[in-house]
């Protein structure tokens, strides 16, 4: 079986991991200070990550992170930090060995029939319904990052079960 790890990106952002026994576990993504913003802390990204998984020549895990872009408008820090968070997402996974796929929101989105416009509320909803076993890390409206990072787990699943 995969462990499948399921990234909503950036400073508020968190991931889930889709372990082999089909339990769902959500961590909140670390930040740390760097050049006078927020930004994912690598080190201790790499750690949280390092629970999940076993090393050796057959570990079975891929991650799949939300392919997040720039919004018109936003200023120059807030496009660094989109990229500068997608940088450590990227290089902390590569250095474990860990495939990375990017997943556009409107893929994801698509897969579990989200409405187009609907927001990241809907989005908590609709987790809470899918995964009721997580209610309790999903119970604040905050929490639609983990609701988010826990759909992606959830299509990515679906993705590298239906390859294999």
């Amino acid at each position: 079986m995969v462990t499948i790890i399921g990234i909503d990106p950036g400073v508020t952002g968190a991931m889930a991991v889709r372990l082999p026994d089909g339990k769902m576990v959500i961590e909140d993504l670390p930040t740390a200070k760097t050049d006078g913003f927020n930004c994912i802390a690598p080190i201790e990204f790499s750690e949280i990550v390092r629970k999940y998984i076993e090393p050796g020549p057959n570990m079975n895990i891929v991650a799949y992170s939300e392919k997040t872009g720039t919004i018109p408008g936003n200023g120059v820090l807030a496009i660094k930090s989109v990229y500068e968070c997608r940088g450590v997402i990227r290089t902390v996974l590569a250095m474990l060995r860990i495939p990375l796929i990017y997943v556009p929101p409107q893929a994801w989105r698509k897969f579990h029939g989200l409405p187009d416009k609907s927001d990241k509320e809907y989005s908590r909803g609709f987790a809470l319904q899918r995964l009721p076993e997580l209610a309790e890390q999903l119970k604040l409206k905050k929490h639609h990052n983990r609701a988010e990072a826990a759909l992606i787990a959830l299509y990515g699943y679906h993705k590298a079960n239906a390859v294999s």
